[in-house]
């Protein structure tokens, strides 16, 4: 008895999703990875990245932040903060400098450059969180970001 005859399936409208639909994490995936690839387009030519951004807006909010509690509040590892924050000094938006309180924290403040970075990147990000907010109505948008805030706080 021959085996029966697999059709190439070549498109996702085809594809059988089985249980991942009804799955809480691949629909939050999903919904992060079309977050992400819209805001990368729309930053792409400030090359800033969705972790960056983050970061400018921490720090800016927070002057005198210290690097263990930005990374804690990014959700990042020391190491990769380190490398990330190098990259922010290099292009002269972040500035690190030992705390005149207790010189084993390196403190961090935005530039002026920096602060005008971030007002800029602020405005589009705003535009951009409208835009993906389109798909509900006022009332449900504020129910699903409570959802969220209660999902994220475990």
């Amino acid at each position: 008895m021959s085996a029966p005859e697999i059709n190439a399936i070549t498109s996702s409208d085809n594809v059988d999703y089985d249980i991942l639909p009804r799955l809480l994490g691949y629909q939050l995936r999903r919904a992060q990875l079309t977050v992400f690839q819209n805001f990368s387009a729309r930053l792409r030519e400030h090359k800033v990245t969705p972790t960056q951004f983050a970061v400018l807006v921490l720090v800016g909010a927070n002057p005198g932040l210290t690097q263990r509690a930005l990374s804690e509040a990014v959700a990042t590892d020391q190491s990769t903060l380190v490398s990330l924050l190098d990259r922010l000094e290099t292009r002269g938006l972040v500035e690190r400098r030992r705390s005149p309180h207790d010189r084993r924290y390196q403190v961090l403040n935005l530039t002026e450059e920096g602060h005008h970075q971030r007002e800029r990147l602020c405005k589009i990000v705003a535009d951009h969180d409208d835009e993906l907010a389109e798909a509900f109505a006022a009332n449900e948008r504020a129910d699903f970001m409570e959802y969220l805030r209660r999902f994220n706080k475990g």
